[in-house]
């Protein structure tokens, strides 16, 4: 005869209000949009302890930025509240070394950290909450944990403040497009009632305005100095289908720790850009990217008879410049790579102000609404349009070029190489008699 044991135990804290709500809704995916001390950190691990120790070979994953804010932040907070759980015989050990506690039962609760991608593959999940989502890379969701929460359709808490336009907004519009499985919470730091009124207000007349909006109201703000403000995702993106009648170029801006990207363009007859599709990886050999360029198998009708279609290369690929430095290892370069597949490219050398000169381009066709970006495939790019801006000033000092934060910037660049060699500006020379 099999017997069950039950188990009560009391966690040492009570949830408040906000947190009651967002914990007891059904949605699969839940989105909240916090402010500062509002206890985002408190609820994943609440929701994380609750799910591992009732289900069975649970495996749960709490993943911050970095294994720092990992450690620093939740390892002693998650001890302490499952100390009773420990008491009880329901945790049989806790592993310092790797931030886990096994549960009987073979079930475990893990912390890990967002900053190395590749450690986190090949796992199946049962459940997942992810803090500070706004300080990670889109790419680890999508390439890493998304795919494994699939085989046990995990449910998936996301918990973090704003920070501008990135990817964690796109995920709070994400109960618009999928209201079934999604749902968006937003709670101000006033709102959760741990942080008392005069201490923010006394942080409203000392940070910026800006700042205290995103901080402590959990407000999507736009960067101080953006540099294409502009840019409307209402009037600048758009869902359309590649056009076969037109051939298309590529900007390609290289890197290796940060991204290489590779923007798919098109062009009409009356100059209306087309961004249709982007390409990333990150640590990628370039011969690597070229074969992924070309497994996306776009078509080009030939002639007038819809059966003549075959898959094609770009015309042209327009890329930094920087490609063309030879690897003292190899012996060649990126650009000479890409050439020998048999890809043609074009870029400029010794080239001066052409940053400005790509930006200036870029906000020309913003201005006239000729320059549209697919609203579905091209997430990096209208990100890097919105965060892309200048440092703040130094002395009342305004830098004219933008800041390189290894992200926004390469998508920008891409961008930029396709406009410079696409539509390049004349410069024209006055020599000194």
């Amino acid at each position: 005869m099999q017997t069950t044991t039950e188990y009560i135990v009391k966690l040492p804290y009570d949830l408040t209000p906000w947190q009651k709500q967002v914990k007891h809704d059904p949605h699969r995916f839940k989105v909240a949009c916090a402010g500062r001390r509002t206890g985002k950190t408190q609820l994943a691990l609440d929701i994380l302890i609750e799910n591992v120790a009732t289900v069975p070979q649970a495996l749960g994953w709490y993943v911050a930025p970095t294994y720092a804010m990992a450690k620093d932040i939740a390892w002693g907070l998650l001890k302490h509240n499952t100390a009773d759980f420990f008491r009880a015989g329901i945790i049989r050990r806790y592993y310092d070394g790797d931030l886990t506690i096994e549960f009987l039962g073979n079930r475990y609760l893990q912390l890990k950290s967002g900053d190395k991608p590749d450690s986190l593959r090949g796992r199946g999940l049962s459940f997942l909450a992810i803090d500070e989502p706004a300080n990670m890379e889109r790419e680890l969701w999508e390439e890493v944990l998304r795919p494994a929460i699939a085989d046990r359709q995990a449910p998936v808490f996301f918990g973090g403040t704003p920070k501008g336009f990135n990817w964690f907004y796109d995920l709070y519009q994400m109960e618009l497009k999928e209201p079934n499985d999604w749902k968006s919470f937003r709670v101000t730091t006033e709102g959760a009632e741990l942080v008392s009124c005069d201490e923010i207000e006394k942080a409203r007349r000392d940070m910026d305005e800006r700042a205290f909006r995103q901080e402590f109201e959990a407000s999507f703000e736009v960067f101080g100095g953006q540099v294409f403000p502009v840019f409307n995702r209402e009037k600048h993106t758009a869902f359309f289908e590649f056009n076969p009648n037109l051939g298309f170029n590529i900007g390609m801006d290289f890197g290796w720790s940060a991204p290489t990207a590779v923007l798919f363009i098109q062009v009409d007859n009356k100059e209306n850009v087309y961004v249709f599709d982007e390409l990333g990886r990150r640590e990628t050999p370039i011969q690597k990217m070229g074969e992924l360029i070309r497994e996306r198998k776009y078509e080009r009708k030939l002639g007038i008879w819809p059966k003549e279609i075959k898959t094609f290369d770009p015309d042209l690929i327009y890329c930094d410049p920087a490609g063309d430095s030879k690897n003292e290892a190899t012996g060649t370069s990126s650009i000479m790579e890409l050439r020998n597949m048999g890809f043609k490219i074009r870029y400029k050398k010794h080239y001066p102000g052409v940053i400005q000169d790509r930006i200036s381009l870029i906000r020309k066709w913003l201005q006239a609404g000729k320059l549209i970006i697919h609203g579905a495939r091209c997430q990096n790019l209208i990100q890097a349009m919105e965060m892309y801006h200048y440092p703040d000033p130094k002395n009342d000092i305004y830098s004219e070029l933008p800041l390189k934060d290894g992200v926004s910037d390469h998508w920008i660049d891409a961008l930029g190489e396709f406009f410079i060699n696409q539509f390049p500006i004349i410069k024209s020379e006055v020599r000194a008699l």
